[in-house]
């Protein structure tokens, strides 16, 4: 995030070809499908209600959280919006972009505080 920040800072654009950036994506959800062992599937699947309800709640107060936010106008809607999204810091960052939400500032809208 260090780089990217620099990078922004700078006036410089990163730029990852598309094919590239869903070949790396592909390569991350591989090595997690591969990490989770089959037995664990029937519990998850046995348990799956105290997996969605937590999943389904934080969704929810994130949502509500950006609209809040981008209604208050603290920062621009398509930011405030993106930038609350929940998790997939590098997914959120390139949705963002695409809805002209501004990149450096949304991935930091999901940097919990130290």
């Amino acid at each position: 995030m260090v780089a990217s920040i620099a990078v922004a800072v700078s006036g410089g654009k990163a730029r990852l070809h598309r094919g590239a950036f869903l070949v790396a994506q592909g390569v991350v959800g591989c090595l997690i499908g591969h990490g989770v062992p089959a037995p664990a599937l029937g519990e998850i699947a046995a348990n799956w209600p105290l997996l969605i309800g937590p999943i389904a709640a934080i969704t929810l107060a994130s949502s509500l959280l950006g609209r809040a936010i981008a209604r208050t106008g603290v920062l621009p809607a398509t930011t405030a919006v993106w930038g609350s999204s929940p998790g997939a810091a590098a997914a959120m960052t390139l949705m963002s972009q695409s809805y002209g939400a501004t990149s450096a500032s949304s991935p930091l809208c999901n940097t919990p505080a130290s």
